[in-house]
């Protein structure tokens, strides 16, 4: 791991970045590079001083969840570049795991898991599926209204066309293939603005 970071922040070509890095843009890159060297500062603990803090943790002591809190900032970037996929940002993976990661460390002491680390692990890792699946699902939401939209608009000229103002919203309905309640759903998008049941 501590390879890897190093690697990370020292001036690599666009070529050698690590797979997962290529297909971001560069703001995002510029943003993993400065997180990267910020938590390059941070002091790096053995793992005896690790599990001794866990301990500390499930005993409710602020400080060792603060500590723990800071020494998964760096755990959670190959989590975060694992998850991420292209138009989520990987600043907000990051955000969602490093809160995940503090919010399971606050649940030590009441939930006194037999495996900490795997305990706050997975709730990191659960975040972030999490936040990726409902950035997926959107995108692919927003990328379906768009096709939608601009079928709506082809038709509405190829109308136009040939009756000028002269159709109906059954009209569109009719040569769009769509219900009559999905145009209603894209009718504050479409410029011009479909015909009312009237024509």
């Amino acid at each position: 791991m501590e390879e890897y970071y190093g690697d990370a922040l020292g001036g690599m070509d666009e070529d050698e970045r690590p797979e997962e890095k290529k297909h971001m843009t560069e703001k995002e890159l510029a943003f993993l590079d400065q997180y990267l060297k910020e938590v390059e500062q941070m002091p790096m603990l053995a793992a005896d001083e690790v599990e001794a803090l866990y301990g500390k943790a499930m005993d409710g002591d602020d400080k060792a969840i603060r500590d723990l809190t800071g020494f998964w900032m760096r755990e959670i970037v190959p989590m975060a570049q694992d998850k991420w996929v292209y138009g989520l940002h990987i600043g907000d993976l990051l955000q969602e795991g490093n809160l995940a990661v503090f919010q399971a460390l606050n649940r030590l002491e009441k939930e006194s898991p037999s495996d900490p680390a795997a305990y706050v692990k997975d709730a990191a890792e659960e975040a972030m599926e999490s936040f990726r699946s409902e950035h997926m699902e959107t995108a692919a939401d927003n990328s379906r209204l768009a096709g939608q939209l601009n079928h709506v608009l082809d038709v509405m000229k190829e109308l136009t066309e040939e009756y000028g103002d002269a159709y109906t919203l059954d009209d569109v309905a009719v040569r769009s293939g769509l219900t009559r309640e999905e145009l209603s759903d894209l009718a504050d998008l479409v410029d011009p603005h479909l015909p009312d049941d009237e024509g």
